[in-house]
């Protein structure tokens, strides 16, 4: 599957200027930042008041919000205060936090001192199991909002430059530039979209947290840019629940100045966003499947987002055509022998019991023989969704069926990334999935199906 934004908006009388945002050390023209990149979204490591987190990196928040801890419960917040929290799909408020006055960096030289958090206390709402690794929460506007903002999809670093930095001058000699407005702290592009022959008039979000390449709200757009050939399908998770909508492709699509073959759109129910304040004239989001097919740079005080083509430009709009959703859904550890001839162990280790070495524990058996296992923690796969009319339903396949095996390989050694991949394919490939249903191992098949 592909994650899609939890759209928190926070229903509260925010004082946004009395936060300073991000600082970059007075004595460094720039600063760069890896990231990993999973399902087309941006994940950094931010510490939060000295302890390091993984953050989800998207333009479509303005506040910082942090909605998984796991085993991070030692941290001290400030300041903190109950408030109620709404989003996207719902018209109910959830129980929460704000903390201020937090200490928030990405390393020594690109920091806030006062930073507000918003913590949401609903323990199911999180987005660890849609991506495959412990995401902690998302962080937008405050990191963007002082610097102009590098983001390499080719080379997965963020680049944070001084305004005045001469590196910066000369990129941007060498991007399109393409002018934004910034409302409730959020970027859009007003920019008419050509879709075949058809041109529309649009202002969208330019949200790197949503993972598809564009989202259309139907109640905004003229029911003839919705083609007639699409199916229905999974969105995202919003606080109240999925989120379904209409997915199509269209042959042809120009961006500004430049030229999409096949892009896919996306169309989330009306009822999805009832309850959401759209800003004026909004009709959808540009994404980060999109978006991932530039490197960009995004410079808020300037009002203006600059593109320059990378490797993923040329590169086809797959989609999931199996109907499957799968969700990491925990760890658990898996024992392996390991041969021990030629090796030295320390024996207060081996006569200890175990002892912890990057994520492996090594034990001497009882009878101290020269054996030995080591126990790598694994992950285990869920399928969370099934497609109405799927290949995946129609051979059987059901919500909460545990994944064992993907084409014979053991679900265990594969990523999350690895099997998503793997059901965006091209059409006609065949599946075969061994899932484990009330305790019995069951072996499914499909193929891959084009529904477009």
């Amino acid at each position: 599957m592909k994650y899609k934004l939890f759209c928190f908006f926070v229903f509260l009388s925010v004082n946004i200027f009395a936060q300073s945002g991000f600082i970059l050390n007075a004595n460094k023209e720039k600063i760069e930042i890896p990231f990993q990149f999973i399902n087309n979204l941006i994940f950094i490591p931010i510490t939060v008041n000295e302890v390091e987190l993984t953050f989800l990196l998207d333009s479509g928040v303005d506040e910082t919000i942090l909605f998984s801890l796991e085993e991070k419960e030692n941290i001290t917040f400030q300041q903190v205060e109950k408030v109620k929290l709404k989003g996207l799909g719902s018209a109910d408020f959830v129980e929460g936090l704000k903390s201020s006055n937090n200490k928030v960096q990405v390393n020594a030289d690109f920091f806030d001192i006062s930073h507000t958090i918003y913590i949401i206390l609903e323990e199911n709402i999180n987005i660890s199991s849609s991506v495959g690794i412990p995401v902690n929460g998302i962080i937008g506007y405050h990191f963007f909002k002082n610097y102009p903002i590098q983001i390499d999809y080719d080379k997965k670093k963020i680049t944070v430059f001084k305004e005045d930095a001469k590196r910066l001058k000369k990129l941007k000699k060498k991007f399109v530039k393409v002018d934004i407005t910034l409302e409730n702290n959020k970027p859009y592009l007003e920019l008419p979209l050509k879709i075949e022959d058809k041109i529309l008039p649009s202002k969208l979000l330019f949200d790197t947290g949503n993972s598809d390449a564009f989202w259309f709200f139907q109640s905004k757009i003229d029911s003839t840019f919705i083609p007639t050939k699409h199916y229905i399908d999974f969105l995202g998770q919003g606080f109240s629940g999925a989120i379904y909508g209409k997915r199509a492709k269209v042959n042809f699509l120009e961006f500004d100045q430049f030229s999409f073959q096949h892009p896919m759109l996306a169309f989330p129910d009306s009822s999805s966003i009832k309850h959401v304040r759209l800003v004026k004239d909004r009709i959808g989001s540009v994404g980060a499947e999109l978006i991932k097919r530039f490197n960009v740079i995004i410079d808020y005080k300037n009002l203006s987002i600059h593109l320059k083509k990378n490797h993923y430009f040329s590169s086809p709009f797959f989609y999931n055509r199996s109907g499957l959703e799968i969700h990491h859904a925990g760890l658990k550890w898996v024992s392996q022998k390991m041969p021990v001839n030629g090796v030295n162990f320390n024996t207060s280790m081996l006569l200890g019991g175990a002892k912890k070495m990057n994520s492996i524990t090594t034990v001497y058996n009882a009878d101290q023989e020269q054996v030995l296992y080591k126990f790598v923690l694994k992950p285990i796969y869920i399928i969370s969704e099934v497609r109405e009319n799927s290949p995946a339903e129609i051979s059987g396949l059901k919500k909460g069926d545990m994944v064992k095996k993907i084409n014979g390989i053991d679900a265990l050694e594969l990523s999350l990334q690895e099997i998503n991949t793997l059901l965006r394919s091209n059409e006609d490939k065949r599946i075969n999935l061994e899932i484990e249903r009330e305790g019995k191992l069951m072996l499914m098949q499909f193929y891959l199906t084009d529904l477009l």
